[in-house]
């Protein structure tokens, strides 16, 4: 290989290519726009130190790597609708990346792209859910809020009560995806 630096780039920009247009057809916009954003970071950062990488790993480290990324795009051909795995994919993408250029001992030169990939593949909002009951929390701002604009009102769940009716918070609408995706972006920066 006369430049492997290239081949590095190459590689890493065809894993994303495939990432977003599995993203693009199979999950929703905004893991589309995140993982866009994500993206681009961790190319950038990769482009930007690839004269400075050390980018030799022994014969495991190579094995190793290519069943990494193997695995990646074998799981991608049999990817279904809102799959998980186009939260991991990045990640274990850069990690066999990483373990096959570099050796399991060079991964710390990936440690930001590593860990803004990491950010990415948590699932937030299910963890989150699982811990805080967040639409009655909703419910309880909405109706302080209102309460602060001198309104009647009274908060019995996600049920807020009003003189003219009442407004019940649904889980679709009670602001945990775009905490979620504020959240990614806070780590991110």
């Amino acid at each position: 290989m006369k430049n492997p630096k290239y081949c590095f780039i190459g590689t890493a920009l065809g894993l994303t290519i495939i990432h977003l247009n599995l993203t693009s057809r199979f999950s929703t916009p905004e893991l589309l726009s995140i993982s866009m954003l994500f993206w681009s970071a961790v190319l950038y950062q990769l482009w930007r130190k690839s004269c400075t990488l050390s980018l030799e790993a022994a014969g495991f480290s190579r094995f190793f790597g290519i069943s990494i990324i193997a695995t990646v795009l074998v799981k991608s051909i049999f990817i279904s609708l809102d799959d998980p795995f186009l939260r991991i994919s990045p990640f274990l993408s850069v990690l066999g990346l990483g373990i096959l250029t570099s050796g399991i001992g060079g991964l710390k030169q990936y440690r930001k792209e590593l860990f803004i990939l990491f950010v990415l593949s948590l699932p937030i909002k299910e963890v989150l859910s699982q811990f805080v009951d967040i639409p009655t929390l909703t419910a309880q701002f909405a109706a302080s809020l209102l309460w602060l604009f001198r309104l009647k009102v009274s908060c019995q769940g996600v049920h807020i009560h009003l003189p003219t009716g009442f407004i019940e918070v649904i889980p679709g609408c009670d602001g945990t995806r775009s905490m979620t995706r504020m959240l990614q972006v806070a780590v991110f920066f």
